[in-house]
């Protein structure tokens, strides 16, 4: 197997097993709702639309941790296996956009599966609209290679406040997509701008990896 192979295959395991991860929080949550609202006449409708909303808010955020944490441990093993800096950069792109297609199409087929496919643009919008973020975290991640696991930790914490803020709005029985544009022109130019702000980003973090170094 060619390096690039080599490298591409460890990106894309990585990205399966973080999926993996996210969906396995969701399973947890899922449940621990479900026990929760175990008294109530709509328990597993209550705990599915929560675990399904951390589900989302933690695929957008797990990205942006990701890939902060990346340069630091990562990258570093790739280039310890002999890899080269391109085969970073294209493979923690490939790594990025393959995670969150995977969040979009899980979670769009159990809402379709649900009944309640109203609910995909507002998924759409939430873990889309990390893109920016995955990109601006990972030129973070570059520069500040020695503090990089506490950055990991606050934006595990912010994660975690943002998943309890959207559990309680979904138990409050209110919609995200109420707060977000309606109409499928709206959606197209929302991925198309947060796709090319992530574009723009990876001509810094190509920089940064072609400086890349095992520490």
């Amino acid at each position: 197997m060619s390096l690039a192979a080599r490298s591409l295959t460890y990106y894309l395991k990585s990205s399966l097993q973080y999926f993996g991860y996210a969906v396995g929080i969701g399973a947890l949550i899922f449940v621990e709702f479900l026990f929760i609202h175990s008294g109530e006449a709509d328990a597993f409708g209550t705990a599915f639309r929560m675990a399904v909303a951390i589900l989302v808010m933690f695929i957008a955020m797990l990205n942006p941790m990701y890939a902060m944490y990346s340069p630091n441990w990562y990258d570093a093993n790739v280039l310890a296996m002999g890899g080269r800096r391109k085969d970073i950069f294209w493979g923690s792109i490939i790594k990025e956009i393959l995670f969150l297609l995977m969040g979009v199409i899980l979670v769009s087929v159990i809402y379709v599966i649900y009944g309640t496919p109203e609910m995909i643009p507002a998924s759409v919008y939430i873990m889309v609209g990390s893109l920016p973020f995955t990109g601006m975290a990972r030129i973070i991640g570059h520069k500040i290679r020695k503090n990089g696991r506490v950055a990991v930790v606050i934006i595990a914490l912010v994660a975690g406040f943002s998943a309890a803020a959207a559990s309680i709005f979904s138990g409050l029985g209110k919609n995200i997509s109420d707060l977000l544009p309606s109409g499928g022109a709206s959606m197209v130019l929302f991925i198309l701008v947060a796709v090319g702000i992530y574009s723009v980003l990876q001509i810094f973090v190509h920089r940064l990896c072609s400086k890349a170094m095992v520490q």
